[in-house]
């Protein structure tokens, strides 16, 4: 029996050697198989790799070796340049600061400041709006401002039509009166009238105007001027559809004391508005037919 036992343990040991044989020999071939990939395969991809990263670190480092000296003399002569700027700029701001003092505008007197030009009696902003902004840059010979000193005599300035030039002189006198406080009239009275007109057509004139001393108004205001071109308290004037004109003569049909129809020439002196002035012709309280006929 010792004898049968020693022989199963033998046998036993033997198959676990052999299969630890056959587990060696299958990890040998495993191993054989990877050295052998390893060997012909990796190595030499790795190894082409290395020759293609090592050839383009040659080439970029050849490449550098040649741009290197012309990209430092390009890094120093824009260094220079901007030294040179740099000194411009000092001198540029040297000079502003220079000039920043004549940017100060003092008014010799209070008043009130307009933007824009006041040329020709004639208050405009010329473009000005277009550049009136913080960094604007205004064009050459531009009138930003304009200054009117207080307690200098305000006048009125306009323009007329050719037929109401033909009706107005100097020295005629009329209101006015200003949006916002039109419950007050103001004297004026013509002080230059253009005998020539303007490019638009229009006959400019100038009034003075009489204010009192708390007048609220400024220049730059608009008002509405009504002016006297004829007065005469003992004017005739009847209605213009009363009047009948041929050529230089005018008539007028009066209705006569006895009843009976009669045609009066007439002269006719100033026209205002739908009544027509009658200088010679017929008399006060005389009773005319309206509208005029045969």
């Amino acid at each position: 029996e010792e004898d049968g036992v020693t022989e199963e343990t033998e046998e036993i040991i033997l198959k676990r050697q052999r299969s630890s044989v056959q587990t060696a020999r299958f990890s040998l071939e495993k191993v054989e198989l990877s050295t052998s990939r390893t060997l012909k395969k990796t190595i030499p991809e790795q190894a082409v790799d290395l020759e293609r990263a090592f050839d383009a670190a040659k080439l970029s480092f050849d490449t550098a070796k040649l741009n290197l000296p012309r990209i430092l003399e390009e890094k120093r002569h824009a260094v220079a340049k901007q030294k040179r700027q740099d000194t411009e700029a000092d001198k540029k701001l040297k000079d502003l600061e220079a000039d920043a003092k004549w940017l100060i505008f003092k008014a010799p007197a209070d008043g009130h400041v307009f933007y824009g030009e006041i040329s020709k009696h004639s208050w405009s902003l010329g473009g000005t709006s277009k550049f009136l902004f913080v960094n604007g840059i205004a064009p050459a010979k531009t009138s930003l401002v304009s200054f009117v000193a207080n307690g200098v005599p305000l006048n009125l300035h306009g323009a007329v039509g050719q037929n109401q030039r033909f009706q107005l002189a100097s020295g005629n006198t009329g209101s006015a009166e200003v949006d916002g406080i039109e419950t007050t009239s103001f004297p004026v009275e013509i002080t230059s009238l253009d005998h020539i007109p303007e490019a638009d057509g229009k006959y400019k004139l100038s009034m003075k105007v009489t204010l009192p001393k708390d007048s609220p108004l400024v220049g730059g205001m608009k008002a509405k001027v009504k002016l006297i071109t004829y007065r005469n308290e003992k004017a005739l004037t009847v209605p213009k559809s009363a009047v009948k004109t041929e050529g230089d003569k005018s008539t007028i049909r009066l209705k006569m004391a006895d009843g009976k129809d009669e045609v009066r020439e007439v002269k006719l002196g100033k026209t205002s508005g739908d009544r027509v002035e009658i200088l010679e012709g017929i008399a006060v309280d005389q009773v005319i037919l309206l509208p005029a006929s045969e």
